[in-house]
């Protein structure tokens, strides 16, 4: 019957599900987060140069040439990513695969203790907060 037609789709769908091991909640801790993305771009070789400006200024990198296009490695914030992909939509982007955003708490807080405060009495060594911001102390993503 046509219910036995729909339970069975459902239960393939449900099979192809990755299975989660675990959430974590960063709200109240400080962590990294990046989505990383990997597009293939058609691009001709008298434009390529262009596009490998757009690489270099996002600190992406090429991993694949062929004679139309171009596949490139992108990690960074969303924002990074989206940014990158409407300035190459104009080329032609033929695929993209993205990770989605995924995060680690930062090392400086101790684990399983999220929003903890490290604090160290010894002299010379450091007090740290981790509700301070923390922004400027990372990298550029």
């Amino acid at each position: 019957s046509a219910d036995d037609n729909t339970i069975d789709q459902v239960r393939k769908q449900l099979a192809k599900l990755v299975e989660v091991v675990s959430v974590h909640d960063f709200r109240s801790t400080a962590y990294i987060e990046r989505d990383m993305a990997l597009l293939t771009i058609g691009v001709e070789a008298e434009k390529r140069s262009e596009i490998l400006e757009i690489v270099s200024l996002f600190r992406a990198k090429v991993v694949d040439v062929a004679h139309q296009s171009l596949i490139v490695e992108l990690a960074g914030t969303e924002e990074k990513i989206e940014a990158f992909i409407e300035l190459v939509k104009p080329y032609g982007i033929k695929e993209l695969a993205r990770t989605g955003v995924i995060a680690m708490s930062r090392g400086t807080q101790p684990a399983g203790q999220p929003g903890a405060t490290a604090v160290t009495g010894a002299a010379g060594k450091r007090t740290r907060s981790l509700k301070a911001a923390s922004g400027a102390a990372l990298p550029p993503s």
